[in-house]
């Protein structure tokens, strides 16, 4: 079943036909509702789906027409959801077997805690009980109660909303954190400054630092902000507020100058094995 929301104003002249349309719509594809909402009754369910011009048509969540739509568009539209709803019922298949999970749960919660306990490390313990183990009690309890978790993921998914929003805006701010990786080095790294694994290590680990000192930066100027806020409202600011800045904006930072670091008071920790040695004295 699709549901089809019409979100209307009371005021506004093209809802009856709006209305009508919706109605014959849903009239034509079986399987079809049809939701009118008001905007003054569903004013948070209208602001979460990015509805502000009336009348709108959102069809399982996806604003498809503003206004006065053309009705065999809205009525293919509703089809061809509905097509997609039965062939996504198709392709779910029930793999999940509760007493594969019971079989080897005693030994698979004994292998975890070895783990956990680090009396075990995981690649062995993966190297181990890999695609090789095919067939043995722990792994497929391992297999099948991988389904049960990314079938409770993906019911969390398509049924919560603000489930699928907050997944997608960790995404968006990991992937944030790469984009200020390829703005502080442009370019690619020269076959001659990476040419081992340690050397390339090296150059990964000296951008994450880079990245992170950026990141520590602009965390700490946020917090001063933050608390100048606090002071001047005498208001806490909601935390769903702070949890959607990501500290990886680069306005007020120059990429281009001179870090200047000092490595004479570290020296003794980069290079502990050169510590006594007699240093060489420079060429003129």
């Amino acid at each position: 079943m699709v549901t089809l929301e019409l979100f209307i104003a009371p005021h506004c002249i093209s809802a009856p036909s709006a209305i009508a349309a919706a109605k014959e719509a849903v009239r034509q594809v079986p399987g079809a509702r049809l939701i009118v909402r008001s905007d003054r009754e569903d004013r948070a369910r209208a602001k979460s789906l990015g509805v502000f011009i009336h009348p709108s048509f959102v069809l399982e969540g996806e604003v498809i027409a503003v206004g006065q739509p053309n009705l065999e568009k809205l009525i293919r539209a509703i089809r061809d959801k509905a097509r997609e709803s039965k062939e996504g019922t198709a392709v779910c298949e029930p793999k999940v077997s509760v007493p594969t999970i019971e079989r080897g749960w005693e030994d698979f919660v004994h292998l975890a805690a070895s783990v956990h306990s680090g009396h075990s490390s995981a690649i062995s313990v993966l190297s181990r009980f890999g695609s090789t183990a095919r067939g043995h009690p722990t792994y497929e309890t391992g297999v099948h109660l991988g389904y049960l978790l990314r079938t409770l993921f993906l019911c969390d998914f398509f049924t919560k909303e603000p489930f699928p929003r907050e997944i997608l805006q960790v995404m968006n701010q990991g992937e944030s954190v790469n984009s200020l990786k390829r703005v502080i080095h442009v370019g690619r790294v020269s076959s001659r400054q990476a040419r081992r694994e340690e050397e390339m290590r090296s150059v990964a680990d000296g951008l994450t630092l880079l990245t992170n000192i950026v990141m520590s930066w602009n965390t700490m100027q946020m917090q001063e902000v933050l608390n100048r806020w606090r002071v001047a409202s005498q208001q806490p600011i909601p935390s769903r507020l702070i949890s959607r800045i990501a500290p990886t904006r680069i306005e007020g930072i120059n990429l281009r100058g001179v870090f200047e670091f000092p490595i004479e008071r570290f020296y003794a920790k980069l290079l502990p094995s050169m510590v006594g040695r007699p240093q060489r004295r420079k060429s003129s």
